[in-house]
């Protein structure tokens, strides 16, 4: 089976009105699809989506950090990983201390940095 089928069928399940029901295959085909291709767009994507349904924001933000890095240039998947990993960051230091780090990452594009240091540290 492929990565595209394993994630197509994935993201079917999603799209199905029973899809509790179907969480454990859901989860089952995500993590195989990433075992198969750690660089499939849409693997990442799902599997980020249930690290953070899962409340594992540390997992989430390192796979939206992993995504941004392969499309640099994508505004929205910058803002995601910016919130997810804030939502991983119960002291106010270490949050202000991820914000200007993110502000001085050459490697983000020039309206992501400026959104890490415009964002208040609590939020």
């Amino acid at each position: 089976m492929t990565v595209e089928s394993l994630v197509h069928s994935a993201q079917s399940l999603v799209n199905t009105a029973s899809t509790p029901g179907r969480a454990g295959r859901l989860v089952t085909l995500v993590r195989y699809a990433n075992q198969l291709d750690a660089s499939n767009p849409q693997a990442q994507a799902l599997m980020s989506d249930i690290f953070e349904i899962q409340g594992d924001m540390k997992s989430a933000g390192e796979l939206a950090l992993k995504r941004l890095q392969a499309q640099n240039d994508n505004y929205i998947l910058g803002l995601s990983y910016l919130r997810l990993n804030l939502a991983g960051i119960s002291k106010a230091k270490e949050r202000l201390d991820f914000l200007l780090a993110a502000g001085e990452n050459n490697s983000f594009t020039p309206f992501l940095r400026a959104e890490a240091l415009a964002r208040p540290p609590i939020c």
